[in-house]
């Protein structure tokens, strides 16, 4: 197969074209430059093309792009015998497709749509943020548009494979298979860390949240955590391991080895005997030890290295993966720090607020960097779920498994990884103890269709 693309935006073009044919798909090919060319050509060694026709980067002479008037104000949906879904958004192009014996154009710009939101250049752009200096998922065009909840990077995919099927494409794709990764953010190790936080919170039962039967409750819990560290209601490390294991799967562990959203806040000393006991055990069973970058470390490469030379020293092996705390991010520079810093792969793109596919898909992906204009070594495995988009909206644990699980079957379709995240303290406290049903299962649905 041989792929010519135009002669400008050759970064941008490579890269995408590399992600979408031979990361996703997993098709051999090889891409060829060619002048006065508005367009990108997939050539068959049987002399059968598909023709994806260029709306955004022939728009530009001087290879500028990142300004938020290039995003598109309208999203149109359209239907084609090659997708897969009822309709599929077009973020860019228009709803045309022409076929002939041995050719189809495609007016559906898939390659600048996809660039679009697996590189997040609109958070770049786009400067509004919420209360903690996040991009406000609002704002994005998947949220206002509809589409957040759909892998619409994976429908393209699928789309560009079915044309290919059509010219007679005779090689198989990449063979994927549904992969559950199941996560954990450690901001709290304990609910009953020490006797000055344990008293403030008792307190607090009765002067603010007025309840003298959640005083009797909590201080029973309270003092069964200070007998026995395994009676801690946050200590479900155990809990979450063996449910793991059950369906064949591993859980990883994010721990911090920073402060947390204040400059002096620290929930718990990473060195302390509770932590390496912790980290020995979950070495011992096999499962995997990450970093959660502290609330200030996101834009500052010197507080990141520190952390994550800290944990290396604890953990002593090479720490691969990272979510960063409060999912604070900023595109591109947090990527092009931990890139910096060698880390394999992140998991921080997804909307703390909404559920769903901040990137557009479901898949691990090579990362971008818009400014630099270069692909990096560092891979993104988006969130696809995070547990508290529902708690902190009050939503029903009914109504939460009912979301989860939807989501959870789109991921599904395309056999892709469904990155759950659910903290190591939301089950057993008065707020989330109704959603530990949720949480089991879940993972008991993964185990009984495999």
């Amino acid at each position: 197969m041989l792929i010519l693309i135009p002669n400008n935006f050759v970064p941008e073009r490579t890269y995408i074209v590399n992600e979408l044919i031979g990361n996703f798909l997993g098709l051999d090919f090889q891409i060829q430059k060619k002048n006065n060319l508005n367009e990108i050509i997939i050539l068959l060694n049987n002399s059968n093309r598909i023709i994806i026709k260029d709306y955004f980067f022939s728009n530009f002479k001087n290879e500028k792009y990142l300004d938020i008037k290039n995003i598109p104000e309208k999203i149109s949906y359209t239907k084609n015998k090659y997708i897969v879904e009822n309709n599929i958004p077009i973020i860019y192009g228009k709803n045309q497709i022409d076929e002939s014996h041995n050719k189809i154009i495609c007016h559906i710009d898939i390659f600048a749509s996809s660039f679009f939101m697996l590189t997040r250049w609109e958070e770049f752009v786009v400067k509004k943020y919420d209360i903690y200096n996040r991009f406000d998922s609002n704002q994005s065009l998947a949220f206002k548009h509809g589409f957040l909840k759909r892998p619409i990077v994976n429908e393209y995919v699928d789309m560009l494979w079915l044309m290919l099927k059509k010219i007679a494409y005779s090689e198989k794709r990449k063979h994927r298979k549904f992969n559950p990764i199941l996560t954990h953010d450690i901001d709290i190790h304990l609910r009953w860390r020490n006797v000055f936080q344990s008293s403030k919170s008792l307190i607090a039962d009765i002067v603010k949240r007025k309840s003298i039967n959640l005083f009797f409750s909590n201080a029973k819990s309270c003092i069964k955590s200070f007998v026995n560290r395994k009676n801690d209601p946050y200590n479900t490390y155990d809990f979450l391991m063996n449910l793991s294991e059950k369906i064949g799967a591993k859980s990883y562990f994010f721990f911090m080895s920073g402060g947390g959203k204040f400059k002096d806040e620290n929930f718990y000393n990473i060195k302390s005997k509770f932590i390496k006991k912790l980290i020995n055990h979950i070495n011992n069973r096999g499962h995997y030890i990450g970093l959660h970058p502290s609330y200030y470390s996101y834009n500052n490469f010197d507080i990141l290295e520190k952390e994550l030379n800290t944990l290396s020293k604890l953990v002593k092996k090479k720490i691969s993966f990272t979510r960063q705390h409060y999912l604070r991010f900023e595109v591109p520079l947090t990527w092009q720090i931990l890139n910096k810093l060698s880390f394999e792969w992140d998991s921080s793109m997804y909307y703390a607020d909404n559920a769903g596919f901040r990137c557009g898909v479901c898949y691990e992906f090579n990362v971008f960097d818009i400014l630099e204009r270069k692909k990096l070594s560092l891979k993104e495995k988006p969130i696809i779920v995070m547990e508290t988009s529902y708690l902190n909206k009050k939503e029903s644990p009914q109504n939460t498994e009912i979301q989860i699980i939807d989501i959870m079957n789109k991921v599904k379709k395309y056999n892709g990884e469904f990155v759950l995240l659910w903290h190591n303290s939301t089950f057993n406290d008065y707020i989330s103890k109704p959603y530990t049903s949720v949480y089991n299962n879940v993972i008991n649905l993964i185990y009984n269709e495999k």
